[in-house]
């Protein structure tokens, strides 16, 4: 789906200033046996807003599509590791983060940056589309994760979440629009889960 106005501000006052035409999604390799099969391609266009001056890409790719079977595991990068525990030490410190805090993290992939948080006490929250990653950050690194393609309701509240997990105990939590209440990692990262915030 292509965009024609500014997906901050909906003004249509976009100008392309870069094109990389027709591009493969990253990191979906094509088997030997999809070798013979045409190769799926999305145009890659990145657009300034001239209202908001937000730059952003012009075509969304369904989330069905683009996190089926993601890839890409932060983790496996000992750079991208280094500098999120440098980055959560300094926001721990700066930002006087503690038990009482909450760090949310969209996109938080396998857990690779919210685990720093949570091995010094500070609870957690990752939301991650990607299904097969998000159960890599539940069952192994132990990271309350939503698995959600979808963008969260107004309505959801890290408050209410934070306030929940508080009570309950430590293990993985479900926030639906209005309540949250512990979930099984399997639970977590099922079908039922993508209704979640």
């Amino acid at each position: 789906m292509s965009t024609v106005s500014c997906r901050s501000c909906g003004s249509p006052q976009l100008e392309v200033v870069l094109s990389l035409g027709q591009t493969p999604l990253a990191n979906s390799l094509l088997t030997k046996a999809q070798l013979k099969d045409p190769e799926p391609t999305y145009p890659l266009d990145l657009a300034f807003c001239r209202a908001c001056a937000l730059l952003q890409i012009t075509e969304t790719v369904p989330p069905e599509t683009l996190f089926r079977d993601y890839l890409y595991f932060s983790s496996f990068s000992d750079t991208m590791l280094k500098h999120s525990e440098e980055l959560a030490d300094d926001l721990i410190e700066s930002r006087a983060l503690n038990g009482q805090s909450l760090v949310v993290e969209v996109a938080s992939n396998d857990g690779y940056l919210l685990q720093f948080y949570q091995r010094r006490g500070i609870p957690v929250l990752g939301i991650e589309p990607a299904l097969n990653v998000a159960r890599v950050a539940v069952e192994e690194k132990h990271i309350p994760t939503i698995k959600s393609t979808s963008r969260p309701s107004r309505s959801f509240s890290a408050r209410t979440w934070r306030g929940s997990s508080r009570r309950k105990a430590s293990g993985p939590t479900s926030c639906t629009r209005t309540t949250c209440s512990p979930m099984s990692p399997t639970s977590m990262t099922s079908s039922k889960a993508s209704s979640a915030c």
